[in-house]
C-alpha cells in the first residue's frame, strides 16, 4: 500500500510538472513581427541586408538577434527588440515581401509569433498578414531602388528623395511577461521579394547553402 501511495504522488508531481513547463513555455515567448521604413527622407540608417540585380528576390539565412532595453543599438529602447534591414539594389521596385521565421530560437525555445503595431512616429511600415505560425507577408510601399554609381556596390550613390525610401526593418519584439529571457538569442529567416511563388521556386533552386547575404551598413540620404 505504501509503495502505490509513493507511485501515485510521483505520478501526480510529475503531472504537475509538465504542466507547468509547459505553461511556462507557452507564457514566455510571443514576439510581434512588424516593419518600419528605412533609407528614406527623415527614417533610419538602414544596417543592410540588400536585394541586388543579380540575387533580386531572396535574402537566405537573415539573423535576428534580441537586443536589451538598454542597448544602444536597440532602435525600440526599453523593449525587447530584434531588427533586420532589407536594402533594395534590384533595380526594381518593391512593394510585397514574404518572410519565413524559424520556428525555434538560438536557444532551442518555440516561438508564437503574430503581426504587431508599428512604432509609433515611424513612415514607411508594411501591412502584415500573417500566413501561418512562422510566415507572414507585408505589402505597401513600394520601395525604390538604390541608384548606383558605374563600380557597383561598394560605392553607393544615393539620391535625397523626400518621397522615396530604400529599405525596409523588420522587428520581431519580445512582448511576454518576462522578455529579458530572449535577450541574447537569435531568429533566423529567409525574406523574398517581389512575388512570393517566385521566391519559393528560388529558395528550392539555390538549396539551403546557397546564396547568402552579408550583413553591411549602409546609408542614405
Amino acid at each position: 500500500m505504501g509503495d502505490l501511495v509513493k507511485l501515485a504522488r510521483l505520478l501526480l508531481f510529475v503531472a504537475i510538472f509538465g504542466i507547468s513547463w509547459s505553461v511556462a513555455r507557452a507564457d514566455s515567448t510571443d514576439p510581434k513581427v512588424f516593419t518600419s521604413g528605412c533609407g528614406g527622407k527623415g527614417q533610419p540608417v538602414c544596417d543592410a541586408d540588400y536585394l541586388t540585380t543579380q540575387n533580386p528576390s531572396i535574402i537566405n539565412g537573415a539573423v535576428f538577434q534580441f537586443l536589451s532595453p538598454t542597448d544602444p543599438n536597440n532602435p525600440l529602447p526599453g523593449t525587447v527588440t530584434a531588427f533586420d534591414d532589407v536594402a533594395n539594389l534590384s533595380g526594381v521596385s518593391v512593394g510585397l515581401f514574404t518572410i519565413v521565421l524559424s520556428s525555434l530560437d538560438s536557444s532551442g525555445e518555440t516561438l508564437s509569433y503574430s503581426c504587431g503595431t508599428p512604432p509609433q512616429g515611424t513612415t514607411g511600415s508594411f501591412a502584415c498578414t500573417q500566413i501561418n505560425a512562422d510566415t507572414f507577408q507585408f505589402q505597401g510601399g513600394p520601395i525604390c531602388s538604390v541608384p548606383t554609381d558605374p563600380t557597383g556596390i561598394q560605392e553607393l550613390q544615393f539620391l535625397q528623395n523626400p518621397t522615396c525610401q530604400y529599405g525596409e526593418r523588420f522587428y520581431l519584439q519580445a512582448t511576454d511577461s518576462d522578455p529579458a529571457d530572449l535577450v541574447g538569442q537569435s531568429v533566423t529567416a529567409n525574406i523574398f521579394a517581389p512575388e512570393p511563388s517566385s521566391a519559393l521556386l528560388l529558395l528550392i533552386g539555390l538549396g539551403a547553402g546557397g546564396c547568402f547575404l552579408r550583413k553591411r551598413a549602409v546609408r542614405f540620404a
